[in-house]
């Protein structure tokens, strides 16, 4: 075997052994209280990830679920050009790779098109194209507007998956000023309209809100602060799923950030929807960088997620070392490395 997948696969390993000594653990637990316990195993799509390239050796790790957001590739930007011109060689690879391997999928969308930002020459987009960032510009800041640029893609999009993609994200990271310069009521009147269109589609499909990022705040007051935008502006009724990135230094930050976000579902009435953090990791290797560090981040990143009730996680990412930054490269690298 490749030694660049070695680490991770070690990694996985011990995740999945984790996750197994959890469960008994409860299930143990569950026993003493109740004669006759409902087991709750954990299923294989907890266990997400990303791919930042699929021509990269497949993993020699076990997960079930996959998210679109592996490059600039899978951008609206990217797969609508120009008005009414698509390119789906992207998403079709995308949804070969998740029928080969039998994978749920999760399609997050990102990157307006310059010919259709209200913004075209915005630079400051860095994460995209020039005005990839900045709203629509047939959609005012109040969520006013027609939004047809918008809901063209989404109808372009949903008629050529048909139903291959169940769950959808509407933007990726709406707290990230290189993602979004818009406001909450766009985002609403984005989310509405896609939300409309993908359910007349496939009626079975899974709406998630744009996600925000933690902003480097373990305490989770920058999370809950997005969420609470969203949800104030009218966001929480057409959603079904409540997503958050949920980035830190040391796993056990996670439980506070994760308590801020179910207390702002609770004070909007979402507390029964699932929660899930769709991007997560140690991020750059200044931030951990000894391999040793590395591996035990990851079970515990699992297993915290899993026991705070948390019903998916989707790592960040496998093939990083194919991306621009070295540091995060040189970080997967090691923890690819250590095993066997």
């Amino acid at each position: 075997m490749a030694p660049d997948f070695l680490k991770m696969k070690q990694v996985f390993r011990l995740v999945l052994c984790a996750s197994v000594v959890l469960v008994v653990v409860n299930l143990h637990a569950e026993e003493r209280a109740n004669p006759n316990p409902v087991q709750h195993p954990i299923p294989r799509n907890f266990f997400g990830m990303h791919l930042k390239t699929y021509t990269h050796p497949w993993p020699p790790i076990p997960f079930g679920a996959v998210r679109s957001l592996g490059g600039p590739e899978s951008s609206w930007a990217k797969m609508n050009p120009e008005p009414g011109v698509y390119d789906w060689r992207y998403l079709d690879t995308f949804l070969a790779m998740i029928q080969d391997h039998n994978l749920e999928a999760l399609f997050t969308f990102v990157g307006v098109p310059t010919w259709a930002s209200s913004q075209p020459t915005d630079t400051r987009c860095t994460l995209q194209v020039p005005g990839g960032c900045d709203a629509p510009n047939d959609l005012h800041a109040d969520g006013t507007g027609t939004n047809q640029h918008w809901k063209d893609f989404v109808k372009a999009l949903v008629d050529h998956v048909g139903g291959s993609i169940t769950y959808w994200e509407m933007w990726n990271e709406s707290t990230t000023p290189q993602s979004w310069r818009g406001t909450d009521a766009q985002l609403v009147r984005m989310t509405k309209d896609a939300a409309l269109i993908i359910k007349a589609k496939n009626p079975d499909a899974k709406i998630l809100n744009p996600v925000p990022a933690s902003g480097n705040d373990p305490t989770g007051a920058f999370l809950a602060k997005a969420l609470r935008g969203f949800f104030a502006a009218g966001g929480a009724e057409d959603i079904d799923i409540v997503s958050y990135h949920g980035y830190i230094q040391q796993p056990e930050q996670e439980l506070p950030m994760i308590q801020a976000v179910k207390a702002v579902m609770t004070e909007y009435g979402q507390s029964a929807k699932p929660l899930w953090d769709t991007e997560a990791s140690w991020g750059h290797e200044d931030k951990l960088s000894h391999e040793d560090d590395q591996a035990a981040f990851v079970p515990r990143m699992h297993l915290l997620h899993w026991s705070a009730g948390v019903t998916r996680f989707y790592w960040y990412a496998y093939g990083a070392e194919r991306r621009s930054d070295p540091s995060r490269a040189k970080a997967e690298a090691h923890a690819d490395r250590e095993v066997a």
